[in-house]
């Protein structure tokens, strides 16, 4: 009795392992949206964070409010196709698309650039205490205190570059 019961904790135990192992692995869709973000970047500003969500991959990038969108993102296959320069952030959206490209082929991926302005600081903070989640928010992305002060300024914008890629088939 006492070795059944042993050799069934041992089954268990070797079945979880394996259903974990089984769902950790990654699917060639993120590895391509991962691939391809990891060569996005945008010339005159600083990459701050990078983060894996479940449909693709996004990555943060903080520089000069008065950069030239379109000479300043480099990536594999992107095509700027519609900038928006200039376009300021309603007080309601937490960002504004500036650019999308699509089918951009990676290997036998088609993927998808989305670029957005993130809503941070300026007019739209309503009081003291939003400028502080604000600032506390742009601190897990890497900012640093400059940085934020910039943002909050009007000086600086926060880009998020968003990749996700799907099988071509």
């Amino acid at each position: 009795m006492r070795r059944g019961k042993k050799l069934l904790l041992a089954t268990v135990a070797l079945a979880v392992t394996a259903l974990t192992v089984f769902c950790a692995r990654e699917s060639p869709e993120r590895r391509a949206a991962t691939d391809y973000a990891s060569k996005v970047d945008v010339q005159g500003f600083r990459h701050t964070h990078t983060s894996n969500n479940p449909e693709g991959v996004t990555r943060t990038f903080v520089g000069p409010r008065s950069i030239d969108l379109a000479a300043a993102v480099t990536a594999p296959g992107f095509t700027f196709s519609s900038s928006r320069p200039g376009s300021e952030p309603t007080s309601n959206a937490l960002y504004t698309y500036i650019a999308k490209a699509k089918d951009i082929k990676v290997g036998d991926m088609s993927c998808a650039l989305s670029i957005a302005h993130l809503k941070v600081g300026g007019p739209a903070v309503r009081d003291e205490s939003d400028a502080a989640a604000d600032g506390d928010w742009l601190n897990t992305l890497g900012l640093t205190e400059a940085e934020i002060s910039a943002v909050a300024h009007g000086d600086a914008i926060v880009l998020e570059i968003y990749t996700v890629c799907h099988s071509a088939m």
